[in-house]
């Protein structure tokens, strides 16, 4: 799962160095107004869209994991099921299913299942929208292994999800790297709540701007 993660990770990463972000913090952080979330012990928020809840005592089967108020709400990671904010819910802690929610008007970038970086060579992506707000996500790429992005060798690509108008705009690469995967596949999958996963488009991305409609899907 980590390395399905690292494109969010380590887009994330980017923003910790570029823009003064902090990956992993407290409720505190997101939802200073809310006096449950301040009241947890536990909890924390991994980037804009992963809520995570430890397990901390042996022997569970369920866990209680507050969900704090926000617009439209949370999805359980592990079953696309929707969850309203502003409540406590019970979600499965069986071995290996620790408790994760994703804030709607999230887009999460998933890679392929690897053994160590840098296997799978192929670009392909998953783009995955949890439905419910507006979402923005810049996804960060550079060649990995040395500190060239700081000379400017790095690429982003800005994502926008429109929740009126159910569609997601894939913006125009900015930026290049020697090594840089200039065409690639990307599957977008839309979670909505009301039946999971939805059916998925996949296209074909080579750094101009695509607009994919997801109503009715």
């Amino acid at each position: 799962m980590r390395y399905k993660l690292l494109p969010y990770i380590y887009s994330q990463a980017a923003e910790v160095t570029f823009h003064s972000s902090t990956l992993m913090r407290p409720l505190v952080m997101d939802f200073a107004g809310d006096a449950q979330a301040l009241a947890q012990k536990y909890e924390y928020m991994f980037g804009p869209a992963f809520l995570v809840s430890p397990v901390v005592e042996p022997g569970v089967s369920t866990w209680n994991v507050y969900a704090p108020p926000t617009a439209g709400g949370w999805y359980d990671w592990w079953t696309g099921s929707h969850i309203d904010g502003g409540k406590n819910v019970q979600l499965d802690a069986s071995s290996g299913k620790i408790p994760l929610l994703v804030r709607a008007g999230s887009i999460v970038p998933l890679g392929p299942a690897e053994q160590y970086t840098g296997q799978d060579s192929s670009g392909d992506l998953e783009l995955r929208v949890y439905a419910g707000a507006d979402a923005d996500f810049t996804l960060y790429e550079d060649e990995g292994v040395n500190y060239h992005y700081e000379d400017g060798a790095k690429a982003i690509i800005p994502v926008h999800w429109d929740e009126s108008k159910q569609q997601l705009r894939i913006g125009p690469r900015q930026g290049s790297f020697p090594g840089m995967i200039t065409k690639r596949r990307i599957q977008v999958t839309l979670v909505d709540g009301r039946s999971g996963k939805l059916p998925t488009q996949t296209l074909m991305y080579n750094g101009t701007a695509l607009s994919v409609p997801m109503a009715g899907r």
